[in-house]
């Protein structure tokens, strides 16, 4: 009885996005979502067939870096209908929107969205997505423009992000994968005694820019040579600090 009452519902899949690593490892973005498609498709007479996620993808990047919306894409058929919980977690850019929307309609099949916004085939139905569609791409352009500007005052205020690290809206310094591997490729060739002129020659010859994506100078692996040998002696002092504190503390505690 259930089975004969799956081949008369509507065939579906669902498409899920969230944009932040934080989002997808925490599952919460995307359990929302999913439980968001489900009760649309159980109010509608849908069956979801299979689900596809992008997990961690921004709404501004391209097709080419959404695995699984080419992989539900090339895998449509005619009839069938693609659920999101909302029209932005397909982009939040106008033009990618409707390329998806073109091709879905190349192959029969349509989009739905639970939350309801431009559902249907009348003129009415076809502006309200356009209009959905465009404030999506204004509302991440703004959000774009405030990160940029918090950063920017954040910056002003603390000063110049060094080589290798990159600073948040908050404040917070964090690692930069690729210019750290950069830096430990400097001090090596430095420890290998290469003067700061060949080194810089060998960073452009292999295709690494500094920070602002130019060419490297001798002037600039000099300064991060001693600024690295700065850190790496307050560490030092650091741990000599503490090592002292903690010997004072244990003769302490044998004088009681």
């Amino acid at each position: 009885m259930v089975q004969a009452d799956k081949q008369t519902r509507r065939s579906a899949v669902a498409y899920l996005r969230v944009s932040t690593d934080e989002q997808a490892n925490s599952g919460l973005g995307l359990k929302a979502q999913k439980d968001r498609i489900k009760q649309y498709a159980k109010s509608q007479g849908l069956h979801i067939k299979k689900y596809y996620t992008d997990a961690g993808v921004s709404g501004a990047r391209g097709a080419a870096s959404r695995p699984a919306l080419n992989d539900m894409l090339t895998s449509l058929t005619a009839g069938t209908t693609v659920l999101v919980a909302k029209r932005d977690r397909i982009s939040r850019d106008t033009f990618l929107s409707l390329w998806v929307e073109k091709e879905c309609k190349r192959v029969h099949a349509t989009i739905e969205s639970a939350a309801g916004e431009g559902n249907g085939d009348d003129p009415a139905s076809e502006m309200m997505r356009r209009i959905v569609d465009a404030f999506s791409e204004y509302e991440r352009n703004l959000i774009s423009e405030r990160t940029k500007a918090a950063l920017a005052k954040t910056n002003k205020r603390l000063g110049a992000v060094p080589f290798g690290w990159k600073r948040t809206a908050a404040g917070a310094m964090i690692e930069v994968k690729k210019e750290q591997e950069v830096l430990e490729l400097i001090l090596e060739m430095r420890d290998d005694h290469i003067n700061y002129t060949q080194i810089a020659k060998r960073l452009n010859n292999e295709g690494f820019t500094t920070k602002r994506g130019k060419d490297w100078s001798a002037v600039q692996v000099m300064r991060i040579c001693k600024q690295r040998d700065a850190d790496r002696d307050r560490e030092a002092v650091s741990k000599e600090v503490s090592d002292l504190e903690e010997t004072l503390e244990e003769w302490e505690v044998d004088q009681d």
